[in-house]
């Protein structure tokens, strides 16, 4: 059987049948699944105990110019906070406008508001009390999409991103 998606967690791949459990069984649920990949061992990061590539190093992999990455960050508990990625090149001492224009791909929550900010802000609905948020990040399609991690749900995605 071939392979459909790799466990970042348990560090193989699976076929379908096998697979089963990581969606059904509520521990395994929370490993994060990837697009299949031969030889895990070898994405293993040696700075952070080699612990895979795709699930830890953010601001090592912020520096590639193509790929594909996943981060996830807990805002739980937090009144307001703003998160996303950003252009290698922009500038970290100047007052800065967070746009794309300037490099900047963010979700924002303030005030019990959830705000992209793209070309326009865009206004999001805030079903519930975000707890853990998730960030993928695809070079190449020139893509962002944020997630929603405890509720397994797609908040945004940005596309057309030049990074």
């Amino acid at each position: 059987m071939k392979a459909v998606k790799s466990c970042l967690v348990c560090l193989i791949s699976y076929c379908h049948t096998h697979l089963e459990p990581h969606q059904r069984v509520s521990g395994l649920k929370r490993h994060q699944l990837v697009e299949p990949m031969d030889r895990l061992e070898d994405r293993m990061c040696k700075i952070h105990n080699y612990q895979i590539l795709e699930l830890f190093c953010q601001t090592e992999q912020a520096e590639l110019p193509s790929g594909r990455f996943y981060f996830e960050v807990q805002v739980k508990d937090k009144t307001g906070w703003r998160l996303g990625v950003t252009r290698e090149s922009v500038s970290r001492k100047d007052v800065i406008t967070f746009t794309p224009e300037n490099g900047f791909w963010t979700l924002n929550f303030s005030k019990h508001k959830l705000v992209f900010f793209g070309n326009l802000e865009v206004r999001l609905p805030v079903r519930a009390e975000l707890q853990k948020v998730g960030v993928f990040v695809d070079y190449d399609a020139g893509l962002v999409s944020f997630y929603d991690v405890e509720a397994r749900a797609h908040i945004y995605s940005a596309t057309g991103c030049t990074f």
